[in-house]
């Protein structure tokens, strides 16, 4: 298949992906580790399959040029087939890190590819929030990186979910940035405002952080 035509079915393909993970992931978050199991093998496995199996010699359209594909379709297929191995298993804490692995993979692949996607800067922006606030609290330095990666979301391309609800994500996201924006003018962001971001900014993100297209 020509490079081309598999940008189309890399694009149908990415947002199944999509779909199916959001569910793997809420369906942790409520401990329904058999039904999330279930969900990524008949899911979220047979997706990647089918588009490894159509494009581990050509890339879409969109990576030829700077993106060594067989190695990186590759990697996306080993990687899901080693967190669906650890979710058959139900070792949540392992699965949670392979899934994380996965969204991961798709951040990489469209920043080194220059593509900016909203849930992408959603993705960094929750990525550096986890890691600053593991200390409990927040540098103002940290602060200004937190606001220039928020700032990113709006100015970001919307994945092809986010162009369907357009009006509800417009809606949501200002209602966060507003949240966000609110915390970053105190003088002291302590403990319980890093919850409070930290809440919202999860909300937010399971809603729209997880599109890989």
């Amino acid at each position: 298949m020509d490079s081309t035509r598999l940008d189309s079915l890399y694009q149908d393909c990415a947002v199944s992906l999509s779909a199916s993970y959001r569910n793997v992931i809420l369906l942790l978050d409520a401990g329904k580790t058999a039904d999330a199991a279930k969900e990524f093998k008949t899911s979220f496995v047979p997706e990647v399959k089918k588009f490894y199996s159509e494009s581990a010699e050509t890339a879409p359209q969109r990576y030829l040029k700077d993106c060594n594909w067989n190695a990186e379709i590759k990697d996306l297929y080993l990687q899901t087939q080693k967190t669906a191995d650890f979710l058959d298993k139900g070792n949540v804490k392992n699965s949670r890190a392979g899934l994380e692995s996965l969204r991961e993979f798709f951040y990489k692949l469209h920043t080194d590819n220059k593509i900016n996607l909203a849930s992408d800067a959603i993705y960094a922006f929750k990525k550096e929030l986890d890691r600053a606030s593991a200390k409990g609290s927040l540098t103002k330095g940290e602060l200004v990186t937190l606001g220039s990666l928020e700032s990113g979301v709006l100015s970001a391309a919307p994945s092809v979910r986010i162009k369907s609800e357009k009006v509800q994500f417009d809606t949501k996201a200002k209602a966060w940035t507003e949240e966000v924006n609110k915390i970053f003018s105190l003088s002291v962001v302590d403990k319980g405002q890093i919850k409070k971001l930290k809440d919202i900014t999860n909300g937010f993100y399971l809603e729209y952080g997880m599109d890989f297209e």
